[in-house]
């Protein structure tokens, strides 16, 4: 998800000179991406590997038709993108975008989002590691039945909130990407 921003945010702060708002903007974003790809990759052959295994022996029982599969790619596709296009949108923009009150509370809101999401997955998995079939009640997990959906939803309210506004087009798209995220985490 996050390489092709990776590569806008390189080639925009290279010939740009970006903002440094605008530039962690986008590089929380590929934080994000990153931490999420390190978290399923730790989880699925690390940490459960069991759990992998039984999703792998599901998936072999399951006939699902290709034409099922390429369209459920392609919608996640279209809406991954349109989560992207808020950091796309922003670095757009250039060097002289204004960032107000609102877009630096949307980088304080990623920030809070983040790390409350890092924060919760890795107590989890350790919790989960010692009390495999125990519901996780230490650390943040003591406060809330789901942290780690709240920093997820915090992290991309604060990345919409950050986008700028600044074409309809555009913040149309990143609604949709929002929307589909929050429709996600509402499960």
């Amino acid at each position: 998800i996050g390489l092709p921003l990776t590569v806008a945010l390189y080639v925009y702060n290279k010939n740009f000179k970006l903002s440094r708002a605008t530039f962690f903007h986008s590089l929380i974003t590929v934080l994000w991406s990153f931490r999420m790809l390190t978290f399923f990759v730790w989880r699925e052959y690390i940490s459960w590997p069991a759990l992998h295994e039984k999703v792998v022996e599901i998936q072999r029982r399951m006939t699902i038709p290709f034409a099922s599969k390429l369209l459920c790619w392609l919608v996640y596709s279209f809406f991954y993108f349109a989560m992207m296009s808020m950091s796309w949108s922003r670095l757009q923009q250039g060097v002289g975008a204004k960032w107000g009150i609102v877009g630096r509370l949307g980088l304080l809101m990623q920030v809070v989002g983040l790390g409350l999401e890092t924060i919760a997955d890795l107590q989890k998995n350790g919790f989960k590691s010692r009390n495999r079939h125990a519901w996780c009640n230490v650390g943040v997990w003591k406060w809330s039945t789901h942290p780690n959906y709240l920093g997820e939803g915090l992290f991309w309210w604060g990345t919409y909130l950050g986008h700028g506004f600044y074409s309809l087009p555009r913040t149309i798209l990143a609604t949709t990407g929002l929307g589909f995220i929050m429709s996600v985490l509402k499960g």
